[in-house]
């Protein structure tokens, strides 16, 4: 798949022609793995922000496509991500098995409620998209798109609830928790209903999925909410299977088992993808990735650090620690819903940014926002900017900053710190924006400040910009 990508678009996409003729690389000396993996890797600046966006596309016709969605990108200057008939199709199979094996959609009339962001981002448009088209196989599946606006997502639960087997709500994870709560501040019972979440735009804890079934009163915590693993420039990536769900569940209670899978004692997102339509390389720790996507990627860094597992590799490792894989999945009742397709896992673009409600703040916008004058007068610019679960699974962004040497921690520099944050985010990241009208002060940032020199977040001589 990923040769025959490569000689496609060597062929018939302009930018991608001169980003080999720039490069020195003769396509017809490519022929074999080997030779692939010499080819420089693309990325937003040397490929995607370099050329025209139809030169990006196949033949250069940027008037095939069917759908274009935007993301706010590292600078907050928006990119705009055209999807063609090809991506939509691969989009709508990978739900579809999604469907067929793990969310019984195929023996239940759903109601599938999309809960994702509704207008240029891509993650509620080709979730649209892509289910419309299952639902024209004859899949008993009804669709409702109310987007992010909380009150109509309870009301569509309240009044159709009973018209169907079960419910599927599609969104990003901290904001499908507070529909959950809202919920039930409005006296609604969800453990009376038969739920089932997909979410994506970011990983959650192993805890906070537990908490979460808990809450919703979920059947089987290993099949009825799964994770996705998306972008707008990709478009559907891979996604949790039981299989992942349950290595997950594992390495978090055990660091040495993550360890032997993953490298590490940090727990990472853990996904299957099909290697038909994608095809992965780890490039000094970050996940390379070649897919025919609305713009054809060929050997596309992603910046998120991960890597990938064969299922032979998988079974390998874990036989090494004593761990049969058929017996585990026997005893947990999954070893029916096992595939066997390869695992990539990743621990998100690096540890200098955060995510909220599915949307990623820079350390670019941390650093845009310290800069303003009224700050720089009292802070020293450096900043650790992180993600937290609340006690009650909350999502709260936190913003450590240090301040100005011989300047005191006040409450008022604390106020004017969040104040300038809320007032220049929104306006670099239309995103943020537009969560921020609809969420209000829940994604307002909690300020800790730190005296100059703080030993534990910002010794001396080390500069952090973001966490």
């Amino acid at each position: 798949m990923a040769l025959d990508l490569f000689r496609r678009c060597a062929a018939r996409v302009p930018a991608y022609r001169d980003f080999l003729h720039r490069n020195g690389v003769d396509p017809a000396a490519i022929r074999g793995m080997d030779d692939f993996a010499r080819i420089p890797a693309t990325d937003k600046e040397n490929y995607i922000n370099h050329y025209p966006v139809d030169q990006l596309c196949w033949d250069g016709e940027l008037g095939r496509s069917r759908l274009i969605a935007s993301s706010s990108g590292s600078t907050g200057t928006p990119c705009f991500w055209p999807a063609f008939d090809e991506q939509t199709r691969h989009t709508a199979e990978a739900w579809e098995l999604l469907f067929r094996d793990f969310l019984e959609v195929r023996n239940r009339s759903t109601l599938f409620i999309v809960a994702f962001a509704m207008g240029l981002w891509a993650a509620g448009t080709s979730t649209m998209m892509a289910n419309e088209w299952i639902s024209r196989k004859g899949y008993p599946l009804t669709l409702a798109t109310p987007g992010i606006h909380i009150p109509d997502v309870l009301a569509l639960v309240r009044s159709m609830h009973d018209r169907f087997d079960q419910i599927v709500i599609a969104g990003y994870p901290p904001h499908v928790k507070t529909i959950i709560d809202a919920g039930i501040r409005d006296d609604l019972d969800w453990k009376r209903l038969k739920l089932r979440f997909v979410f994506t735009g970011e990983a959650f804890t192993e805890r906070w999925r537990t908490r979460f079934a808990e809450q919703t009163g979920l059947d089987n915590i290993l099949t009825d909410a799964l994770n996705m693993y998306g972008s707008a420039d990709i478009g559907m990536v891979a996604h949790e299977t039981p299989l992942t769900i349950c290595l997950r569940r594992m390495a978090a209670e055990d660091d040495s088992l993550a360890t032997a899978l993953f490298g590490s004692d940090r727990v990472p997102a853990v996904n299957q993808y099909n290697p038909e339509t994608r095809y992965f390389e780890t490039v000094d720790g970050r996940l390379v990735v070649t897919a025919p996507s609305g713009i054809p990627l060929v050997r596309y860094n992603t910046r998120d650090i991960g890597g990938t597992l064969t299922y032979g590799d998988l079974e390998t490792r874990l036989s090494a620690l004593g761990i049969g894989l058929q017996a585990k999945t026997e005893a947990l009742g999954i070893a029916q819903r096992i595939w066997k397709t390869p695992l990539v896992y990743l621990f998100g673009r690096g540890k200098f940014a955060a995510s909220i409600y599915g949307i990623t703040i820079f350390p670019e916008y941390t650093k845009w926002i310290l800069d303003a004058p009224e700050l720089t007068r009292v802070l020293t610019g450096k900043f650790v900017i992180t993600t937290e679960d609340t006690d009650d699974l909350r999502q709260q962004l936190r913003l450590r900053v240090e301040l100005a040497e011989g300047v005191e921690p006040t409450g008022r520099t604390r106020d004017l710190v969040k104040s300038v944050f809320v007032r220049e985010l929104p306006r670099i990241s239309s995103e943020y924006r537009a969560l921020l009208q609809d969420m209000g002060d829940r994604v307002h940032p909690a300020i800790d400040l730190h005296p100059f020199g703080d030993p534990e977040h910002f010794p001396k001589d080390i500069v952090k910009k973001g966490a």
